[in-house]
């Protein structure tokens, strides 16, 4: 039982890990726009943007996409960006994991296993 403990514990921090991972849409000056697939909202000041979500700036706008580990990525006028699953700056030439990434996952793995064991029931022996 403890090891499906363990093993659910692992999934679903790694499941809700990646949502950690989302980016912040920054509005810069003008109309910012951000679709979550049901169509493009305004971007009042920031936004959290998940994996996929397009985001455009209307003549005049500007935005910046700031993912995790701090990489920023502008957004012209007229240009549509996607969010991309790992930030552009590591996507090129690397593995994709800095210190912060790996920071995070620790945390976020070790919290989810602690969950597991405290949730368990006590399964000592009565004397």
């Amino acid at each position: 039982m403890r090891v499906v403990f363990g093993a659910a514990a692992i999934f679903l921090s790694i499941a809700l890990g990646s949502q950690a991972l989302a980016a912040t849409v920054n509005t810069m000056s003008g109309q910012v726009l951000i679709n979550r697939g049901e169509g493009y909202r305004l971007v009042a000041g920031s936004a959290q943007g998940d994996v996929g979500d397009t985001v455009v700036a209307n003549p005049g706008g500007s935005a910046q996409i700031v993912y995790p580990d701090g990489c920023v990525v502008e957004v012209l006028p007229g240009a549509v960006t996607t969010i991309a699953a790992q930030s552009p700056c590591t996507a090129s030439g690397g593995t994709g994991a800095n210190a912060t990434t790996y920071a995070i996952g620790a945390v976020i793995v070790g919290g989810g296993v602690a969950a597991a064991f405290l949730l368990q029931k006590d399964k000592s022996a009565s004397p």
